[in-house]
């Protein structure tokens, strides 16, 4: 078939490239077909690819460095088919047998390429990405397909964002009228997105009288133990054994209230169209949900992890959980919300920043594990009690300890276990006579996910506790109650029934609201984080790329392109300075500014990109509407002809100019929802403005302020460089003389970023 995957990325190819077809079988299945395809007229794309596949018999393992590595041996599943995006170029890894054909001699064959085209080749998988589904082209005539691939699983539904729903409507809506009869597959992983997906997503709408009926979509329901695309097929058939008892406790307090003040805060956003607004109110839920969940206080936290990993790591790890910046967003006075919600948004906002204080200090669930803690102390069978994470099962422990001494002992003599889950998936996997000891597994603030995955594991102890808040106790309930009435989780439906009766009882204690089974709301914001020290600002890509990796002297590890503009240290200077430095010259002993997410969390407080951005692209709307009403010719094309002869060549064509030049309709908008028309890269923007008769200096304060951060804020891009922060660091002067108004918020930034300054303590070079 001839695939389309929607949404994609650079890691769905992973998997595929760790599992390894038979050489002999593909060869003896391709020969077969490869001379029935020479028989048939026409048919050049069959035969190359027959053909090429035929040749994987001549696989050795012996690359052209003369040595045998057994990877070479047989062709990956990601080498077998062709693939690329749905429109460009194919890369160099998406044509057939591309690993083994650049690495040993089956490259030197020669065929027509006729199997790589996306037009002729027989099978394909084609890919787009979240972000390029809008500018979707593609017809029956020019590209044909067979079948629509949605990815709804978890990671697929965080890349389409808040709206994946409305997306995918739109996305199959559209192919399905250019590709009239074709196939839609979609998968999830959840019981909500797979109702979301039948009933709203891929309803199939009959018009009827006096409304238009909406019927669920086909689906089936596949119960999977592993996630593995490849396994043996002697495994011995599972038994599910544990989990007899389950017992629920949690909280909510202030944190019901506050959430759900947010939540209507979000509702209206998205009511008016704004959906940053909306996303970044969803954050602020998260991350108080998220804090809340801590075992230990946000300050026992932080501390813990400044003493164990150094004041760099800790700033990187409770950034997850500050709510500064998003506060600093929806307080903006040109956001929609400060203008349809005023007194709300004041309200929401100050009492988010009350909970934050709270937890400061102390943390519902760190006195719900204190408790838990102290019951089983003289229990004589074992406890297993699993966090999220191993970093949170050491501060619990750290934490515990310090007001519990008597549990210090227990654990010690392994009556009571502090793990995370994977370590809980290890003791699982023991032999009976050592897992059954465990008696009691404590579930401590698991996410929706992960404690629906508990229950479906063979083994448990026979007694679970399991620590929540109330939304995720509210969202358990209602999907436990969904599963447990599909046939194909038999197994374990008595361990679902009785979680789902366990949590919609305490949720009632805890004055929960009651739960409905045919509400598909969007499910609360999940409190898991993932937790680790990198800073990534090497960013997506579609193809592999030449990167480098540092490791700094505050245990951190940073990931840049080799062309990528770092902030370094300048050494010579009595004052602290700074200059721009490609990562590629980077060595070991440079000092480097790490503008990570700590970094941002720190800054936005004090200087607000995003508000000086919006303000900054009126300045430049208005300077291009002028200096191109002036260049000479009687009409706007004739301008536009005469502005791309004084940018010179590579000429550009005249749709972007149009595009770059027709700014009226920019005028009328709120300063939000205002986007730069302008070049997307540095050297076309440059000739732009030179061709406009602006200063080049002028030209690149605007590229830094109005340019690139505004298209930060809007894209979300996490990872990457904040160019007006680097801005504001390698060029004082510059900025200060174009931002008096703003000259303390900058001074500011520059005296906080010496704290983010690490010496390199070692490179590598790799492509990824």
């Amino acid at each position: 078939m001839r695939a389309l995957l929607y949404p994609a990325a650079n890691t769905i190819h992973r998997p595929l490239k760790d599992v390894y077809a038979d050489k002999t079988t593909i060869e003896r299945c391709h020969t077969q077909h490869h001379v029935r395809a020479i028989r048939q007229t026409g048919e050049g794309a069959w035969v190359d690819y027959h053909q090429t596949l035929s040749r994987v018999k001549t696989l050795t393992g012996r690359a052209r460095d003369g040595k045998v590595y057994d990877e070479f041996r047989h062709p990956s599943l990601d080498e077998v088919v062709a693939s690329g995006p749905l429109q460009g170029p194919v890369p160099n890894h998406g044509h057939l047998l591309w690993n083994v054909r650049t690495k040993t001699d089956l490259g030197d064959h020669t065929r027509t390429g006729l199997a790589d085209d996306p037009k002729a080749a027989p099978y394909f998988c084609f890919s787009l990405r979240a972000d390029d589904a809008a500018g979707v082209r593609a017809t029956a005539s020019t590209l044909p397909l067979d079948v629509l691939l949605l990815d709804l699983t978890r990671l697929g539904r965080m890349r389409l964002g808040l709206n994946w729903r409305q997306r995918v409507k739109d996305l199959t809506t559209r192919i399905e009228t250019a590709y009239r009869g074709i196939g839609v597959l979609a998968l999830t992983d959840d019981p909500w997105s797979f109702d979301a997906v039948r009933f709203d997503a891929l309803a199939i709408e009959t018009k009827s009288r006096p409304r238009v009926r909406r019927d669920p979509c086909p689906s089936e329901v596949v119960f999977a133990a592993h996630s593995a695309i490849a396994a043996s097929g002697t495994t011995p058939p599972a038994q599910w054994r544990g989990c007899e008892r389950v017992f629920v406790e949690g909280y909510g307090g202030d944190l019901v209230n506050e959430v759900e003040r947010l939540r209507a805060l979000a509702a209206k956003a998205t009511e008016a169209n704004d959906l940053r607004g909306a996303e970044t109110a969803r954050q602020v839920i998260g991350r108080l949900r998220r804090a809340a969940s801590l075992p230990a206080s946000l300050g026992a936290f932080s501390e813990y992890v400044r003493e164990e990993m150094g004041s760099a790591v800790a700033a990187e790890q409770v950034a997850a959980y500050r709510i500064t910046t998003q506060v600093a967003e929806l307080s903006e006075p040109g956001s929609p919300l400060s203008q349809l919600a005023f007194e709300d948004l004041n309200a929401s906002i100050s009492g988010a920043r009350a909970l934050q204080e709270k937890v400061e200090r102390t943390t519902p669930m760190s006195s719900l594990v204190e408790t838990a803690a102290r019951r089983f102390l003289g229990s004589s069978s074992k406890c297993l009690f699993v966090f999220r994470s191993d970093l949170i099962a050491e501060v619990a422990y750290d934490d515990l300890v310090s007001r519990i001494p008597e549990l210090e002992p227990r654990i010690e003599s392994g009556m009571i276990h502090f793990t995370d889950v994977p370590g809980a998936l290890d003791i699982a996997s023991l032999p009976d006579g050592e897992r059954n000891q465990f008696y009691r597994m404590i579930l401590v603030g698991p996410t929706r996910a992960q404690l629906l995955g508990w229950m479906t594991k063979p083994w448990l102890p026979k007694e679970m506790l399991v620590l929540l808040d109330l939304d995720t106790m509210r969202a358990v309930s209602r999907d436990a109650q969904r599963l447990a009435q599909y046939e194909e989780f038999e197994p374990f439906q008595p361990r679902l029934r009785r979680l789902a009766q366990k949590t919609l009882e305490t949720s009632s204690q805890l004055g929960g609201a009651p739960i409905r089974l045919d509400n598909l709301e969007t499910p609360p914001e999940d409190i898991e984080v993932p937790i680790g020290s990198v800073v990534d600002l090497a960013g997506p890509s579609r193809s592999l790329r030449d990167l480098v990796e540092f490791t700094l002297s505050n245990d951190l590890r940073l990931i840049a392109r080799r062309r990528t503009r770092l902030v370094s240290k300048l050494p010579s200077h009595s004052l602290v300075s700074y200059g721009e430095i490609e990562a590629s010259n980077v060595d070991v002993g440079d000092e480097i500014c790490v503008m990570g997410q700590a970094f941002v969390e720190k800054m936005r407080p004090l200087l607000n990109i995003s508000a000086v951005a919006a303000e900054e692209i009126l300045t430049y709307h208005s300077l291009v509407r002028e200096r191109f009403a002036g260049l000479e010719g009687a009409t706007s094309a004739a301008k536009q002809r005469v502005l791309a002869d004084r940018m010179g060549g590579p000429r550009v064509e005249l749709a972007n100019i149009r595009y770059w030049v027709t700014l009226d309709d920019e005028t009328s908008k709120a300063l939000h929802d205002v986007t730069p028309r302008a070049p997307r890269d540095l050297e076309t923007f440059l000739r732009f403005m030179a061709a406009l008769g602006v200063s080049e200096g002028v030209a690149r304060r605007f590229w830094a302020w109005a340019v690139i951060a505004q298209r930060s804020v809007r894209q979300r891009v996490g990872v990457a460089l904040y160019d007006a922060y680097r801005n504001i660091l390698v060029d004082p002067h510059g900025v200060d003389a174009a931002h008096p108004e703003r000259l303390s918020g900058i001074k500011a930034v520059r005296s906080a970023a010496e704290h983010f300054v690490a010496r390199v303590t070692d490179r590598r070079e790799f492509r990824g």
